[in-house]
């Protein structure tokens, strides 16, 4: 009897480590949701209408929305991961493309297409004369997080308050919020929010 429970205990500890990460969506209220998988923060809704690559290019480096301007089109796995977000969106219509950064295996650029079949969605890499844009961002580290580990310290407070008054230079630049030079007062209180969750 033991060993029939060490079997099973084993089988269900295979299966739920052999299962996808269920993808979830945290909507920021400025237009962009953060997938909480990757921290990939995406544009809500994208364009909306299917364009050119060459428009495409043009309107991600254009993009600053919400406070951000470092948009850029999506690779193919990055799309293929947001695949239940892509076609939940209202203006999902069951068969479309989205640009990718990448190109085909002729040279010209490829874009992922959403196909819905009824029962299931089928997801294929292909080339596009137009597809539609949905941007995508790198994940951010935390204001003043000076070490890298995604959050903010004690000793980064501190760190932040000495570049503040000049005392020390190294990782200033994490502390100079606005990358104007010089760490204000005020960037020091962001950086105390964020250690304090606000």
């Amino acid at each position: 009897m033991q060993q029939k429970k060490c079997l099973l205990f084993l089988f269900l500890i295979t299966f739920v480590f052999s299962l996808p990460a269920i993808a979830e969506y945290v909507d920021n209220s400025d237009g962009t949701i953060t997938d909480t998988n990757t921290g990939l923060m995406w544009q809500k809704y994208g364009n909306g209408y299917a364009v050119s690559y060459q428009s495409a290019e043009i309107y991600v480096e254009s993009l600053n929305w919400g406070i951000y301007s470092d948009w850029r089109l999506p690779n193919a796995n990055e799309l293929k991961d947001i695949k239940e977000y892509i076609i939940s969106l209202p203006t999902f219509d069951g068969n479309e493309g989205y640009w990718t950064n990448q190109v085909d295996p002729l040279g010209g650029p490829s874009c992922v297409c959403f196909i819905d079949h009824g029962t299931s969605v089928e997801v294929l890499l292909a080339w596009c004369t137009t597809a539609r844009v949905l941007a995508v961002r790198e994940p951010q580290e935390e204001p003043g997080d000076c070490n890298g580990d995604g959050a903010v310290s004690i000793d980064e407070i501190q760190k932040s308050i000495n570049c503040y008054l000049s005392l020390e230079n190294a990782c200033c630049d994490k502390c100079d919020l606005n990358s104007d030079g010089t760490v204000s007062i005020n960037e020091v209180q962001k950086v105390i929010n964020a250690y304090l969750g606000k």
